[in-house]
């Protein structure tokens, strides 16, 4: 509708304008996540008023939100960036893009930058074209060197440094799980190449039959030689973990009713976080906002975890979360939600990946819930009452 409107003929720029204005400067007061989301309404917008005179710095901002390094912890402002860069204006895109990675230094941004720009937005740019290949003589590092000579590869398919660099690659000694992916990309980049096609057969031939590389180089090499007489001689070897998953027996199936008893009895008695968020995750799938589900889910996740478990806690919590629960998740979320300010000690991997976690499902409520609701569940006092 917004659109639409905006891109009516018959309407001066002035009121268009206007609201384009308010959009950008709209004063959100509870973290900041409808601000961001009426900014990228904005940008979206510009498909349909791409005249505007404030296009070029409602872009710049969207463009440094998506590929920008100073606040990488905030995910839900990245991806809804990441969105409205797809869906605005395709020219006022490229050209924001262009710009950006003319000025940035950070590598990690000018490869994604570059990549989006490239790939998706203007295939085979020359900007980006330049930037990755520029970026090739400074990563260091093989296996970042070759996800790289993949990224220019996609952008403009038989780059020959891209393919020099894999070639020099092959001709050094390598870990064999380096090697395969140092091939594959080279076939990819390169159909038939014969280097590749050797260094697959060579990793089929010299490996174990049962190990995980064995099984994934003749994938590859099935991927890029249908024909070639190792993919035909014999069907791909499983690695020994796949097969013991296979010979497992399923659990019998009871009643809805008493595998729900059963998993609040569990869980009541489990101690180990990564079990109890198994067993929550398992109960609130069975039942949708579960109360001792969601509430085990919410009490591990504001407690000190190892990293990697935070973000299956996130997922879980978006599946299980019913919608009513919305507003008493983001009253219980908000004490925890302060931005790592800038420090010359990094924070915490463990707490980094906290923080993105509560962001992104801050985010997702912000989504779900209109701006007053969402208010009046940041602004409530703490503690917050139990979710139900």
């Amino acid at each position: 509708m917004l659109g639409l409107w905006l891109g009516r003929s018959d309407l001066d720029s002035i009121p268009k304008e206007t609201l384009l204005q308010q959009l950008i400067t709209f004063p959100d007061d509870c973290g900041g996540f409808y601000g961001c989301q009426a900014h990228c309404w904005g940008a979206i917008a510009l498909a349909e008023f791409p005249q505007s005179q404030q296009a070029g710095t409602i872009l710049e901002t969207i463009v440094h939100w998506r590929f920008g390094q100073d606040s990488p912890e905030l995910l839900s402002r990245r991806q809804g960036a990441s969105v409205a860069l797809l869906k605005t204006d395709r020219p006022l895109a490229i050209a924001a893009l262009e710009k950006f990675l003319g000025t940035v230094s950070h590598p990690f941004s000018q490869w994604n930058g570059a990549y989006t720009l490239g790939k998706v937005l203007d295939p085979g740019n020359g900007v980006a074209v330049a930037t990755l290949t520029a970026l090739l003589q400074e990563i260091r590092g093989t296996a970042l060197i070759i996800k790289l000579c993949h990224s220019l590869i996609q952008v403009q398919p038989g780059h020959p440094g891209a393919i020099a660099t894999l070639e020099h690659l092959l001709a050094t000694p390598l870990p064999p799980p380096l090697q395969r992916k140092a091939a594959y990309t080279l076939g990819k980049g390169a159909p038939d190449h014969p280097r590749a096609i050797a260094a697959l057969a060579h990793l089929i031939q010299s490996s174990p039959p049962s190990t995980a590389l064995a099984h994934q180089a003749w994938a590859n090499l099935a991927t890029l030689q249908p024909h070639h007489p190792l993919v035909l001689a014999a069907s791909p070897p499983l690695p020994a973990p796949i097969l013991a998953r296979k010979r497992r027996p399923s659990p019998q199936t009871l009643p809805l009713e008493i595998q729900q008893q059963r998993l609040h009895q569990r869980l009541t008695q489990a101690t180990h976080p990564a079990q109890r968020r198994r067993l929550a995750h398992r109960l609130g799938s069975l039942q949708p906002g579960h109360p001792a589900a969601v509430a085990t889910l919410v009490e591990l996740l504001r407690s000190p975890q190892p990293p990697g478990l935070y973000r299956r806690l996130g997922e879980d919590l978006r599946q299980v979360v019913v919608p009513e629960q919305l507003p008493g998740l983001v009253t219980q979320l908000r004490p925890l939600y302060q931005p790592p300010q800038p420090s010359p000690q990094p924070s915490s991997t463990a707490a980094v990946r906290q923080f993105q976690t509560i962001d992104n499902l801050l985010g997702h409520c912000a989504q779900a819930l209109p701006y007053g609701q969402f208010r009046t569940a940041w602004k409530a006092a703490d503690p917050a009452p139990p979710i139900a």
